[in-house]
């Protein structure tokens, strides 16, 4: 990070498990960012979507690069590359084996 300005430490999460509620809390604490840029060689994600929806997946990011972050904007955006893999498993099934 350069010239970073803003919040040092994350918010309260929301009391409810709604995404919505997710989404506008990371997006009201990025309004708050100030940075003239930002940059990661690579960012990656794990996600488990629980015991509704059994299964879960990866998201992974390389060479992330941000400039001209002010007011919840963000000037420009490159990543060099993504990958995204997801395994949706259907409750009460297991997984087979690839062969």
């Amino acid at each position: 990070m350069k010239d970073y300005s803003g919040p040092s430490g994350g918010r309260q999460l929301p009391a409810s498990a709604s995404i919505v509620d997710l989404y506008r809390l990371v997006l009201e604490q990025f309004a708050e960012v100030t940075a003239s840029s930002i940059s990661a060689p690579t960012m990656a994600a794990t996600m488990n979507f629980g015991a509704a929806t059994p299964g879960g997946g990866t998201a992974t990011y390389s060479g992330l690069a941000m400039e001209g972050i002010e007011d919840g904007r963000i000037a420009t955006f490159r990543a060099d590359g993504f990958a995204f893999t997801v395994n949706m498993l259907q409750a009460g099934r297991q997984a087979r084996p690839r062969r």
